[in-house]
């Protein structure tokens, strides 16, 4: 069983391009602590490249990367749009990083689970999320 701890972007934007060093296919689940793009932003990709496992975090994550993965591919559908529009982008057409569509396709994975309660993050794998005080829905993980 294979379990991710998160999956965000980087801030060196061409690596977010280049294939995890994974089979996405092989991994059974996402565990999710918070939802800050560097943790939560590959997610979509993650979708787009074969993961077809639950994605958990807590409902306060669930309710925050609903907006910041739909925001996150408008924008980068934005930025294709003026790329292309512009001429400016080496690639013809410009592409986004995902689409609306992947960030729902990835949303639509997600399972929300409370604080202090364990749940079956695969069928070998247990989790319990703690509060973290970080931000909204943040959490520590224990496995």
């Amino acid at each position: 069983m294979s379990t991710l701890k998160g999956m965000g972007l980087k801030a060196l934007r061409l690596r977010n391009w280049a294939a995890p060093p994974f089979d996405p296919h092989r991994i059974d689940a996402v565990v999710l602590s918070h939802g800050h793009l560097d943790h939560s932003g590959y997610l979509p990709l993650l979708v787009k490249r074969g993961f077809r496992g639950p994605i958990h975090c807590t409902s306060g994550t669930a309710d925050l990367i609903g907006v910041v993965l739909r925001d996150s591919a408008h924008l980068h559908e934005e930025d294709a749009r003026r790329a292309n529009r512009y001429a400016y982008s080496k690639h013809h057409p410009a592409l986004p990083l995902f689409t609306r569509e992947d960030a729902d396709a990835a949303l639509r994975r997600v399972q929300a689970h409370a604080y202090g309660e364990w749940f079956a993050a695969t069928s070998a794998t247990r989790a319990l999320f703690r509060r973290a005080g970080h931000i909204l829905g943040s959490a520590t993980v224990e496995l």
